[in-house]
């Protein structure tokens, strides 16, 4: 059996009529594609047609003017790619069916390494004047349902999505790649079926992760900040594979009730943690002062009006990806006191750009971040 490769992503005004036209080749790389192949379909009322890209164009344009909120998002998008392109009839089904009869739109590209197809559903239309409430931990069950009926392997998320579906004319990198993703792909089942196995038998677990060479450990937490994990959907497969890959320590056990003793226990450790915390604070007009000058330090021989906050965010990606764990995890937590203890306090574009690659580095290494998540709204 095939094994299928998806993205799935929601798209706001921040970014969402870029990729349209990078989906559509109104915007593309004429020396990787001099010669834009592509398609274009809409599932609507049990039916298969053409589109339009001006339809397509106004059907952001229509989400754009009734949005209810400057970011909310606009349409939601998946990329599937290497599969029978005569499923999408039933695919095009399913899918208007769980956003609730919206039109699907599919994009599809056979210009590129492996013909691939941008399915996509705006959110609203004249007849839907809300938004969906679909949330990105359904997106799991929305997987592996397209690849039932694209009758395709689904492979956990992470496991080479970007490379997988890449401009490349030379044979043997594909290869390469390919071989790297199909690793990938089987290590990730594997972990995946072995954490399976323990489910059924010691629900719920907690994961410790330990760093052997700094003698350090913490929990992994889920989605909604817990360290118990009570079914496999819960828990970060890609995130495991990542830290075994690095040569942590990964281990499984059952999540204990707290006894009399553990509670006394904990309560030590809180203590403990809250007479640090104490320091730290004490000491905080100093840590964020050798923050900021960290931060100036590292641009501060760049003409910084040429870049974006997300080029400069991909600069302090790098520089901090160099950090140990307990470098990093030391970096985070006093980041946090400070915009705890300090609302405003980094306001430049570089403070910006030093918060967002670092929000991205603790969401990689911890699954955990430093700017909290906005509370579920309609988007």
């Amino acid at each position: 059996m095939e094994k299928f490769f998806t993205l799935t992503k929601f798209y706001n005004t921040g970014k969402g009529l870029t990729h349209l036209k990078h989906a559509l080749r109104d915007k593309h790389d004429t020396e990787k594609i001099p010669e834009p192949k592509i398609a274009l379909l809409k599932y609507e009322n049990g039916q298969l047609k053409e589109a339009t890209k001006q339809e397509i164009y106004d059907m952001y344009e229509y989400n754009k003017l009734h949005r209810y909120r400057q970011k909310n998002n606009l349409y939601f998008e998946q990329v599937i790619s290497k599969y029978d392109f005569n499923k999408l009839p039933e695919l095009g089904e399913y899918l208007s069916s769980y956003f609730e009869g919206r039109p699907v739109y599919f994009i599809l590209h056979m210009d590129e390494s492996q013909p691939h197809s941008h399915n996509i559903i705006f959110f609203k239309d004249p007849e839907h004047d809300k938004a969906p409430r679909i949330q990105k931990k359904h997106l799991v069950e929305l997987s592996k349902n397209t690849a039932r009926i694209i009758e395709q392997k689904y492979i956990m998320p992470g496991a080479g999505t970007h490379k997988h579906i890449k401009y490349t004319r030379d044979p043997q990198k594909m290869k390469k790649l390919l071989e790297e993703e199909k690793m990938e792909a089987k290590r990730r089942e594997e972990i995946k079926d072995q954490i399976e196995m323990l489910l059924e038998v010691m629900s719920p677990i907690q994961i410790t992760v330990t760093d052997p060479k700094n003698k350090t450990t913490y929990y992994l937490k889920n989605a909604e900040g817990q360290d118990s994990f009570y079914s496999i959907d819960e828990v970060p497969i890609q995130i495991i594979d990542r830290l075994l890959q690095r040569g942590m320590k990964v281990d499984i056990e059952a999540f204990q009730l707290q006894t009399e003793q553990n509670k006394k226990e904990e309560l030590n450790r809180e203590y403990q943690r809250a007479k640090e915390e104490a320091e730290r604070i004490k000491n905080l007009p100093k840590i964020a002062q050798q923050i900021k000058n960290f931060i100036q330090e590292t641009v501060e021989h760049m003409n910084l009006g040429k870049y974006t906050t997300q080029e400069l965010a991909k600069l302090f990606r790098n520089v901090l990806s160099k950090l140990d764990d307990w470098q990093l995890y030391n970096l985070i937590f006093d980041v946090q006191l400070i915009l705890n203890q300090k609302k405003g306090y980094f306001a430049t574009m570089p403070e910006n750009a030093f918060l967002l690659a670092l929000d991205q580095i603790a969401r990689a290494r911890f699954n955990t971040c430093l700017i909290p998540p906005k509370p579920e709204t309609e988007r």
